[in-house]
């Protein structure tokens, strides 16, 4: 059974498709479903898509739904401003029609899974071979499990409870937390193709702000910052938004936009890994706490560990040793993921300090980094 329908979800559904398996693909939402997010489909995204399905990326690109982007403008908190081309062509698309677009890649075929989209899981519970899913409408028995149903997941919550009640300690969830809040936006004025703005304002800081254009007009705006500073500082994301909106230095930009409704959400970081795996089930996502604390993306995370997590299922069946399917799967996830997020998250800590932003953010020493980076009015 794969519990979430959302990247990582569906990138486990499509490596898993035509192979005769019996799975049943189980979401709490009916589809299509809005996720908040900042819509920019990162880098790694494509490279999996391609593993998927050859030419798959290309077709993402291609697609109407998406609007290709090619570089980045940072604004420091001194108001200088950075262009940086990127080496790979990428996407932003609403998560509306991304999400979308990936289950429909992932049921391209004519060997489908059992769909239970809007069955919400209301208890996880074990017998001797198998878990069992109480949802409103029906009851499912699953030998194995993916738990790729987000920040949220009832099978994270599950396994982070029973771990908790042996060890007795639980992880310091909001250290390791990003808040943000997202609207979409028509009318904003500046806004160019192909480049996505991010905005250091030194009262955010160490949060920042962002501007992604969307193939239909709009602008995905938002803010992100650690939910610990969040807190101390006692800031109302929503608000200081709109503030954004209607004065300062990018409220000219404003004058004839229409911000829609601002939404918050809250995601796990990677800085901080909890449970990943155990007897019977793989978490993989949000769910496993895959966030990059730096840039905040986790669609790319999620579906390469959707994938990865697909393939130990076929290595269960293989034959081979449950633990030793379960230590390979944390330690993948460990070198590709964890311990590059736990030095992201400390390197966001200098984020705090405009003089360490505009010192790292020059020219010269992003070239030195290998990025196509220049100075911009």
């Amino acid at each position: 059974g794969i519990i979430g329908a959302g990247p990582a979800g569906a990138a486990a559904v499509w490596k898993l498709k035509n192979l005769g398996l019996r799975i049943l693909w189980i979401d709490k939402d009916p589809f299509p479903r809005d996720k908040i997010c900042g819509d920019a489909i990162p880098y790694e995204t494509y490279a999996v898509l391609d593993r998927l399905e050859p030419g798959a990326a290309d077709e993402l690109r291609a697609w109407t739904g998406s609007e290709i982007i090619q570089k980045t403008r940072l604004y420091t908190p001194s108001g200088r401003g950075l262009e940086i081309r990127w080496k790979t062509t990428a996407v932003n698309s609403a998560r509306f029609d991304f999400d979308h677009w990936l289950v429909q890649k992932a049921l391209s075929n004519t060997d489908q899974p059992q769909l239970a989209f809007g069955s919400k899981v209301l208890s996880i519970e074990r017998d001797p071979n198998h878990f069992v899913l109480e949802t409103q409408a029906a009851r499912y028995r699953c030998k194995q499990l993916i738990g790729a149903g987000g920040a949220h997941c009832p099978l994270a919550r599950m396994a982070n409870l029973e771990r908790a009640l042996i060890s007795s300690v639980r992880r310091p969830e909001r250290q390791h937390k990003l808040a943000a809040v997202r609207a979409y936006a028509h009318g904003i004025e500046g806004i160019e193709t192909a480049t996505n703005e991010v905005h250091a304002l030194k009262r955010l800081l160490p949060g920042y702000f962002w501007m992604f254009p969307l193939p239909d007009g709009r602008v995905n705006l938002g803010l992100g910052m650690l939910a610990t500073d969040l807190a101390r500082r006692k800031l109302d994301l929503k608000k200081e938004l709109l503030a954004i909106a209607s004065e300062g230095p990018l409220a000219e930009r404003f004058r004839s936009a229409r911000v829609e409704t601002v939404r918050g959400f809250e995601l796990p970081l990677g800085s901080s890994r909890s449970v990943v795996s155990g007897d019977g089930f793989l978490l993989c996502g949000d769910a496993a706490s895959l966030i990059d604390p730096i840039d905040g993306h986790g669609i790319g995370t999620a579906l390469h560990s959707g994938e990865c997590a697909a393939e130990a299922i076929l290595e269960l069946r293989a034959g081979r040793p449950a633990e030793l399917v379960r230590r390979e799967y944390e330690a993948r996830l460990e070198a590709l993921y964890y311990k590059k997020h736990r030095l992201h998250r400390r390197l966001l800590r200098l984020a705090g300090s405009s003089i360490a932003i505009d010192f790292l953010a020059r020219v010269p020493l992003l070239k030195a980094l290998g990025m196509d980076a220049r100075e911009i009015a």
